[in-house]
C-alpha cells in the first residue's frame, strides 16, 4: 500500500475529530478520557491511515454524527448513534475506512474509563454498524426517542 503525500490541514481535519469524538459523553454523564491512551492506541492502531482520504472521510462522518448526538441531546441514544457513526463511517470507500472506524471505536473505548457492560453495548452496536444493517434497533426498543426522519428527539 502505498500513502501518497497530502496537504497538512487533511491530517488536522482527522486528528479534531477524534478530538471531539473522545470527548463524547456516554448516557448522560460525562467520564474521563485518557488522552495519552488514546493517542497510543491511535498510532498503533490507525497512524499513517488518518491522512488517507478514506480515513479522513471515515473520521469526518463519525464527528457529524457525534455533533448530531450532542445538539439533540436525547436520552438513552448513545447506541443509536454509536452504530449510526460506524455504518456511514465504512460507506467512505476502501478498506481504510474501516479500519478507521473500527481504531477510533476500540480507542475511544479503551480511553474512557467507566461501566464495562456499557463499553461491550457500545463495541457491539459499534460492530453492528459497521457490519451494514439498520440502526434502527437501537431507538424505541433502548427507550430512545430520536425520530432520524425530523433529526428531532420526541420525549
Amino acid at each position: 500500500m502505498q500513502l501518497r503525500a497530502i496537504r497538512p490541514s487533511l491530517v488536522l481535519l482527522p486528528i479534531g475529530a477524534l478530538v471531539l469524538v473522545c470527548s463524547s459523553m456516554t448516557d448522560g454523564y460525562s467520564a474521563p478520557v485518557q488522552w495519552g491512551v488514546f493517542a497510543a492506541c491511535m498510532r498503533w492502531r490507525a497512524g499513517p491511515l488518518l491522512a488517507t482520504r478514506s480515513g479522513a472521510c471515515a473520521s469526518k462522518r463519525m464527528l457529524w454524527h457525534y455533533r448530531r448526538m450532542q445538539s439533540v441531546n436525547c436520552r438513552n441514544c448513545d447506541k443509536y448513534f454509536h452504530c449510526q457513526a460506524n455504518y456511514q463511517a465504512v460507506r467512505c470507500k476502501g478498506r481504510i475506512a474501516r479500519r478507521v472506524a473500527t481504531a477510533i471505536s476500540d480507542c475511544r473505548e479503551r480511553s474512557q474509563p467507566g461501566n464495562r457492560r456499557d463499553m461491550l453495548a457500545d463495541q457491539a452496536a459499534n460492530r453492528h454498524g459497521r457490519s451494514g444493517r439498520s440502526c434502527n434497533k437501537y431507538l424505541r426498543p433502548y427507550k430512545c426517542y430520536y425520530r432520524p426522519s425530523s433529526g428531532k428527539c420526541k420525549k
